[in-house]
C-alpha cells in the first residue's frame, strides 16, 4: 500500500484478492460496474491521459458533475501520480478562472455543459495545454472522454507513486471569500479514509449512497474511498435537484446501509410527508456535519428513525472530513456535539496564547493528524500561520463538557462583540432556527450606527413558506432564550434560501446581497 491507487490496482492480481474481483463497486443510474471492470476502465484512462502528455505531477482540473467518467478519473490520476484539481460546478467563470490559475493546472476535463464557463476563459488559461469534454456534444478544440476509454490499454500504469507524493489540491469553500488550495498527499488521503472504517465500523457489506457533490472534499473522503477499501458498494446519484423521493427509492433498491445528508437535506427528510411507503430498513447510519443541526431535527430524526444511527461531525478541508465523530448512541443526550476526536486525531481547544481552556470555555479547535494537508498552495504565509508545530489552527470557535464531547460554537472571524462581551453567531442562529416558523437562519455583527454597543447583531431570516412574522415576535422569543445583549438589533425577513455552498455552508460575504435581492 503505497498510494490511492492501490484501492484497485489490487484488483489486477490473480490471487490474494481480499474481496471478489466480480462484486459490484459503483452504481451509477443503468451503470453498473465490477471491481475488475472498474479497474479496467481506470486503467484505460490512466493510459490515455500518459499518452496525451500527463505526467507525474501535472495539475488536472477536473470541472465535473457527479458520473461514473468522475471516479474513472480520480483513480487513473492517482495511478499516474498526476494531482487532481476538483473545482466546484457551482462556480461561475471568474471562480474558475481564479482556481485554475492559482493552481497552475495543465489539463481540464470539463462536462459538456460546463463548456460555456470554461470558453469564457479559455484565452486566459495560458499553461493549460488540453481540454477533455465529457458528454454527447460535440464541440471543436476538445478531446471526447470516450476516446480515452476506447484507446486506452487496460495493463497497470508503471509510474511510481509514494505516500508523500501530492495527489490533490482541495480549495476551501470560500465562505468568507476567496478559497485557498490545501495540497493533499496520497498517505494524508489515504489516513483520513482509514480511520473512517472503525470509527464507523464498516464493513465490505456496506452500501453507501453519495448525495454529496465530488467536487467538495467530504463528496469523495466521507464514505466513498473507505467503502471501496472495503470491497462494498458506492451507489451514485446524478448532480442537480435533491428530490427526497428518489433517494429513498434508491435507498429501498440498493439495499443502501450509509448516507451523508448536510442539515438541509436532513431537515427536508424528517419533513418528507410519504416517508412512510419507502422501506429504508437497509439503512444503518446517517451522517450530517457541515453546519450546525437544528434540535427539533435531531428530536424528529430520532422518533421517525430510532433504529438508524444519526452521527453528527466535524470535518475541514485542510485536516480530514471527520475530525470528530458523535457516536450514534448519544445522538440525543449530546444533541449539538460533534463528539470527540476520531482515531487518528489530536484535538485542543485553546485560547489566544495557544494554552488549553476549560472545560466549558470557548476557544480554537487545534487538530493534528496525519491526516493533515501539506499546507496551502502557493500561500506560505497563510501555511505558517494555521500551522504551527504540527497543529492546524482551524479558525473554529469550540468548547468541550468535563467528558469530553466538543461543541463547536462558530467561526473566529464570525464572533463580534457587542458591549464589551463575546456573541457567538451559531448560538444565536441555533435559538432564531429553533422558532416555527423559520426555516433557517444567519447572523452577522455589524457597526452599530449609534455607536453605543461597538457592534450588534443582524439576523438574516428565511420564514417558512406562508408564515409572516414581525420582529417584535422574533425579538420576543430570543428574549426569553437569549442575554439582552446576543439579540439581534436588525431582522431581515424572506422566503428566499440563505446563500450556500455546495458543503451547505452559508456564505456570510453574500448575506448584504442576498438582503438586497429580497426586498
Amino acid at each position: 500500500m503505497n498510494d490511492v491507487g492501490f484501492i484497485l490496482r489490487r484488483f489486477s492480481q490473480k490471487e490474494g484478492l481480499p474481496v471478489d474481483p466480480n462484486s459490484v463497486a459503483l452504481v451509477y443510474q443503468d451503470e453498473r460496474y465490477s471491481y475488475a471492470q472498474l479497474n479496467k476502465m481506470v486503467n484505460r484512462v490512466a493510459n490515455s491521459l500518459t499518452e496525451l502528455g500527463v505526467k507525474k505531477k501535472d495539475k488536472v482540473a477536473v470541472f465535473l458533475r457527479n458520473c461514473s467518467e468522475w471516479v474513472f478519473t480520480y483513480f487513473a490520476l492517482a495511478k499516474i501520480g498526476a494531482i487532481l484539481v476538483p473545482v466546484n460546478i457551482l462556480f461561475k467563470a471568474p471562480e474558475v478562472e481564479y482556481i485554475l490559475a492559482n493552481s497552475e493546472v495543465s489539463y481540464v476535463i470539463v462536462q459538456d455543459s460546463l463548456i460555456p464557463v470554461v470558453e469564457d476563459i479559455r484565452a486566459n488559461l495560458n499553461l493549460v495545454k488540453e481540454c477533455i469534454r465529457v458528454g454527447a456534444g460535440e464541440n471543436r478544440g476538445y478531446i471526447d472522454f470516450r476516446r480515452l476509454l476506447e484507446d486506452g490499454v487496460e495493463t497497470e500504469p508503471l509510474v511510481q507513486v509514494g505516500l508523500e507524493d501530492p495527489f490533490a489540491i482541495y480549495f476551501t469553500s470560500g465562505t468568507t471569500g476567496f478559497p485557498r488550495g490545501a495540497i493533499h498527499t496520497h498517505g494524508s488521503v489515504l489516513w483520513n479514509n482509514i480511520h473512517q472504517i472503525i470509527d464507523c465500523k464498516m464493513t465490505a457489506q456496506d452500501a453507501y449512497l453519495q448525495l454529496l457533490e465530488f467536487c467538495w472534499f467530504a463528496g469523495w473522503m466521507d464514505f466513498v474511498l473507505p467503502a471501496l477499501m472495503l470491497g462494498g458498494k458506492v451507489i451514485l446519484r446524478p448532480s442537480g435537484h435533491l428530490d427526497i423521493g428518489n433517494v429513498l427509492e434508491l435507498v429501498e433498491k440498493e439495499k443502501a446501509t450509509m448516507c451523508l445528508m448536510v442539515p438541509t437535506v436532513l431537515k427536508r427528510l424528517v419533513e418528507y410527508p410519504d416517508i412512510k411507503k419507502h422501506d429504508i430498513s437497509s439503512l444503518r447510519w446517517i451522517e450530517t456535519g457541515g453546519a450546525p443541526v437544528p434540535v427539533d431535527v435531531i428530536k424528529k430524526f430520532c422518533q421517525l428513525f430510532p433504529s438508524i444511527g444519526l452521527s453528527q461531525v466535524y470535518g475541514a478541508t485542510e485536516c480530514g472530513s471527520k475530525v470528530a465523530i458523535l457516536d450514534p448512541k448519544f445522538e440525543m443526550e449530546r444533541r449539538g456535539s460533534c463528539g470527540k476526536a476520531g482515531l487518528i486525531y489530536e484535538v485542543k481547544v485553546v485560547d489566544n496564547e495557544g494554552k488549553t481552556v476549560a472545560p466549558g470555555e470557548t476557544g480554537e479547535l487545534i487538530v493534528k493528524s496525519a491526516a493533515s494537508m501539506q499546507g496551502y498552495y502557493k500561500d506560505d504565509e497563510k501555511t505558517r500561520e494555521t500551522l504551527r508545530e504540527g497543529w492546524f489552527y482551524t479558525g473554529d470557535l469550540a468548547q468541550y463538557d468535563s467528558d469530553g464531547f466538543l461543541y463547536i460554537v462558530g467561526r473566529k472571524k464570525e464572533l463580534f462583540i457587542s458591549g464589551g462581551l463575546n456573541v457567538y453567531p451559531a448560538e444565536v442562529e441555533n435559538i432564531i432556527s429553533s422558532h416555527p416558523k423559520v426555516a433557517e437562519a444567519a447572523v452577522c455583527g455589524i457597526q452599530d450606527s449609534e455607536g453605543k454597543w461597538g457592534e450588534v447583531g443582524k439576523a438574516f431570516v428565511r420564514l417558512k413558506e406562508g408564515e409572516v412574522m414581525a420582529e417584535e415576535e422574533l425579538t420576543g422569543f430570543c428574549r426569553s432564550r437569549l442575554a439582552t445583549y446576543k439579540i439581534p438589533k436588525y431582522f431581515l425577513f424572506a422566503y428566499e434560501p440563505l446563500p450556500r455552498n455546495v458543503s451547505g455552508k452559508v456564505m456570510k460575504y453574500k448575506l448584504q446581497d442576498w438582503g438586497k435581492q429580497t426586498e
